[in-house]
């Protein structure tokens, strides 16, 4: 069987096609090619750069299923400003050492100020809560590891497998089930604003991506 090489740029492509599905599946609405191509030429850039592992962006793509589950109400056109905001979110809380606000706003192109408030609007929407039950995370990866086999492996049924593994080690799966993403002193309560969480979400939309100095 031959490997997948992590960090290709055949794997970058495919896991920006991927996520892209995966959004428009979620919002359940249909959109134009040329906005699905958009978007998937901007999360290229940002995994390409920011070289983010297959867990963190399976477990953003589930933040942001739950954020537009709390929230239907939020357009397609912030879709791809709250997709970046749970990407980070789930770097910040598999990752010890993540890459600071600072240094996602290089990769983004998003002014840092605009992520901070756009992820604490984003985590009081959901109560601050970020861990996800095991069994739950199971079949949310199941799910994944699925639909990436019908995208790409079901139609080279007869040409070698190039899946990538999307698994959380062991040390992750506990961090999901037992670990707070923010201390009790920082769990403060704030009321959700809507109009609030438009306004940062439109200086988020996909725009040239810098290189991170």
């Amino acid at each position: 069987m031959a490997s997948y090489t992590i960090n290709s740029q055949q794997y970058y492509n495919d896991m920006a096609t991927f996520t892209v599905e995966c959004i428009q599946r979620i919002l359940r609405t249909p959109t134009t090619i040329e906005r699905r191509q958009s978007l998937a030429k901007f999360l290229r850039r940002i995994y390409s750069i920011s070289q983010v592992n297959p867990t963190v962006i399976s477990i953003g793509l589930y933040y942001f299923k739950r954020f537009m589950d709390l929230n239907p109400q939020e357009s397609q056109m912030a879709a791809s400003g709250l997709f970046v905001t749970a990407l980070i979110l789930a770097n910040h809380y598999l990752d010890d050492h993540a890459y600071t606000n600072k240094t996602w706003s290089k990769v983004t192109g998003v002014n840092v100020r605009v992520l901070n408030a756009t992820q604490r609007l984003f985590l009081s929407s959901m109560d601050y809560r970020l861990n996800i039950e095991y069994g739950e995370l199971c079949s949310w990866t199941k799910a994944m590891q699925d639909l990436w086999t019908e995208m790409f492996l079901a139609p080279k049924a007869q040409e070698e497998s190039l899946v990538p593994e999307v698994k959380l080690d062991e040390e992750a799966m506990q961090m999901t089930t037992t670990a707070a993403f923010m201390t009790s002193q920082t769990k403060r309560k704030r009321e959700m604003s809507v109009t609030d969480l438009q306004h940062s979400l439109k200086q988020m939309q996909p725009p040239a991506v810098a290189q991170v100095q």
